[in-house]
């Protein structure tokens, strides 16, 4: 028995976690991408993880009509400090831990894998923090979300919209204390890439991954100091400049149904691209969030802590002209993305990605030019251009 068609499958893990006979779980396949595997000894056909699967189904996607369109940005810096963006969905985390509630997020664990877990204190919530740009594992989480609001506590999820729509699948109905936060996302790579490409690089045990900082895309791994021990920009690094242009995603990202305005959120976040800044009434410092209102309960979260943020409302098709996947699906140099499957399964994520045009022409310039930097005579050519201008 086949749950859903394979190749719009996320791997959003909430066929795995419904499964009363525990018979479903994950398989890799050659290009990493992790797909439910049935074994049909320990299933009874009972159907329910076709009926979970959001492929499936539509659940609950709000109207569009509703939707409010908002620039957002946290007040306190300390609350938003390593944050990607403008820090709200820290805020609304933070708010939801003080009255008694929980929150699910994603961290790296000892292994680099990326998976989720329960927060329930403002320190715990320091961990899930910041722009992970690889795949995640939700489905250890179903069962305890569920727990927790049979239990009757507030539980915020912030996740991809598939596998908010997972969350949906899984619970099959609504529920009053269930706050969804959905972040705009343009694919997302098997962890079986970064950790090929992190142990290329030449560490095999590291603590924490961070993507972003305040100059920019930059790849960071720590220790377990947390004590920094590489930095690279994105522009110079292969699996950032992979994920940046497409060419590195699960196929079924390039056909994402959840692309599009009608999100399946209570509240969608991300980088507010395209923002007229010169027509901001108010005054902001530093990256600004877009966020967009879908529901009642979003509205209502977003009225309890609107105190904590500086915001003002704009038009949808702002936020919609930049950010392009509020639109469709990220569309992958085709040439690129079919090197790198064609080579990948034989050479490993590092040496496929160099056999494609953006590593030649982009990736390697880069590279060659930050190592000029570095010398001594890249660094008065450096100061004096800086002069001259």
């Amino acid at each position: 028995m086949q749950i859903a068609n394979l190749d719009m499958c996320s791997g959003c893990g909430a066929c795995v976690a419904v499964c009363p006979k525990n018979a479903i779980d994950f398989k890799e396949d050659r290009f990493g991408q992790k797909f439910p595997k049935i074994d049909q000894n320990k299933c009874i056909d009972c159907h329910l993880c076709e009926k979970t699967c959001p492929i499936n189904h539509e659940f609950f996607i709000p109207k569009l009509e509703l939707t409010k369109c908002y620039a957002l940005q946290g007040r306190n810096k300390g609350h938003v400090e390593g944050c990607s963006s403008g820090g709200v969905a820290t805020i609304i985390a933070r708010h939801i831990i003080e009255q008694g509630g929980y929150v699910f997020g994603c961290k790296f664990d000892e292994n680099m894998d990326l998976n989720y877990v329960e927060c329930s204190t403002l320190d715990e919530l320091e961990l899930i923090k910041g722009s992970k740009y690889v795949q995640s594992n939700l489905t250890q989480c179903y069962v305890q979300i569920k727990k927790r609001l049979v239990q009757g506590k507030k539980v915020l999820v912030i996740g991809l919209p598939c596998q908010i729509a997972g969350v949906k699948g899984y619970l099959k109905k609504d529920y009053e204390n269930l706050f969804l936060i959905d972040l705009i996302c343009h694919g997302t790579p098997p962890v079986r890439y970064l950790k090929e490409h992190v142990e290329r690089l030449g560490y095999a045990k590291i603590e924490n991954i961070k993507f972003r900082e305040k100059k920019g895309f930059i790849l960071t791994l720590f220790d377990n100091k947390k004590s920094k021990i590489f930095s690279v920009r994105s522009a110079c690094d292969e699996y950032y400049s992979g994920f940046l242009n497409g060419i590195i995603y699960r196929e079924n990202c390039y056909k994402c149904p959840y692309a599009n305005p009608y999100r399946v959120s209570d509240i969608t976040l991300g980088d507010f691209w395209g923002l007229d800044k010169e027509t901001l009434v108010k005054k902001y410092e530093g990256a600004i969030s877009v966020g967009l209102v879908h529901t009642e309960k979003g509205a209502a979260i977003f009225e309890e802590i609107c105190d904590q943020i500086v915001y003002e409302e704009r038009k949808i098709e702002e936020a919609l002209e930049e950010n392009g996947q509020l639109r469709e699906p990220m569309k992958p140099d085709e040439h690129d993305r079919r090197v790198f499957l064609q080579y990948y399964p034989v050479l490993g994520f590092d040496r496929a990605f160099r056999k494609t045009k953006l590593y030649k022409k982009k990736v390697l310039v880069s590279k060659c030019k930050n190592c000029i930097v570095k010398t001594r005579v890249g660094k008065n050519l450096k100061e004096l251009w800086r002069k001259i201008k």
